[in-house]
């Protein structure tokens, strides 16, 4: 087995990046929110809501401000994304069903 070693701050950028946290699209839109939906698995839908649904905080963390209906366009139109009791209750990629 071949091994690598990192430095922390190396580990830590590739930590990061792994959860969509990198370099964030200039104008994001329904393709990166279906690339995030696979690469994160899972976006947690929770009801109370303080400043907005949690389904829709999690993209904005990661691709900055995008367009709402998009998300609500790949659950509720063309079904890419379903609803399910993953690890909580969450939108999924069809893919995983």
């Amino acid at each position: 087995m071949d091994s690598r070693t990192l430095s922390l701050s190396e580990a830590r950028r590739l930590a990061i990046a792994s959860q969509g946290f990198g370099a964030r699209p200039a104008r994001p839109g329904a393709a990166h929110l279906r690339e995030l939906a696979t690469r994160v698995h899972a976006f947690q839908i929770d009801s109370v809501n303080v400043l907005a649904r949690a389904h829709y905080v999690a993209p904005f963390a990661r691709l900055g401000p995008y367009p709402v209906a998009a998300l609500d366009e790949l659950a509720y139109k063309t079904r890419e994304l379903f609803e399910y009791w993953g690890h909580a209750a969450c939108l999924m990629p069809v893919s995983l069903y």
